[in-house]
């Protein structure tokens, strides 16, 4: 046989391997589908920011609590016992290990302008994390089901602060909380 006919017989062969072979143009493949639902996040208010019982002093005076609750005095009005100072708390329930964004807002205060006082320099804490400007957005982890979030803030109390009985504002602080 001639090496043309051998060459001819060979690329015959090729092709009819190729169209009588096994082997598929298309192909297909399937994927799972799946899903988590995680627990609803949710806020209730504990406790509100209390800033105590005070005198006002000769000149104006700033009062800050902690998010630990701890009141000091930057002035010279004069701190008074009988109603304890308290960071505002609030517990916020989630999944475990999930992160949300806690955002904070200082509302108009109308019975707290009345009387000349200024709530201002708001903080934040969530969980065992430290202190942060409640001016922005802070990040905070689910360490189980439920997280205790405080925030604490500062009063300015002016020469000509109103004396008189306790003064509140339920809607002074306002706290956002979503899954990031």
């Amino acid at each position: 046989m001639s090496t043309k006919m051998t060459r001819l017989v060979l690329a015959l062969g090729a092709m009819a391997a190729g169209l009588f072979s096994n082997q598929a143009i298309a192909a297909s493949a399937n994927a799972s589908a799946s899903a988590q639902v995680v627990t609803a996040i949710s806020i209730s208010n504990t406790a509100g920011l209390n800033f105590g019982r005070f005198a006002k002093g000769t000149a104006s005076d700033i009062i800050v609590v902690s998010t630990g609750g701890i009141r000091t005095n930057a002035g010279t009005a004069v701190l008074q016992t009988g109603i304890a100072a308290t960071a505002a708390a609030f517990t916020v329930g989630g999944d475990s290990g999930l992160t949300y964004s806690a955002t904070v807002t200082q509302n108009a205060t109308a019975a707290l302008t009345t009387a000349g006082l200024i709530l201002s320099a708001l903080t934040i804490k969530c969980g065992s994390v430290e202190e942060a400007s409640a001016s922005a957005t802070k990040t905070c982890t689910f360490a189980g089901v439920t997280d205790a979030l405080k925030i604490g803030g500062s009063l300015t109390v002016p020469t000509t602060a109103v004396a008189g009985g306790l003064i509140s504002d339920s809607a002074a602080i306002s706290v956002s909380v979503d899954y990031n």
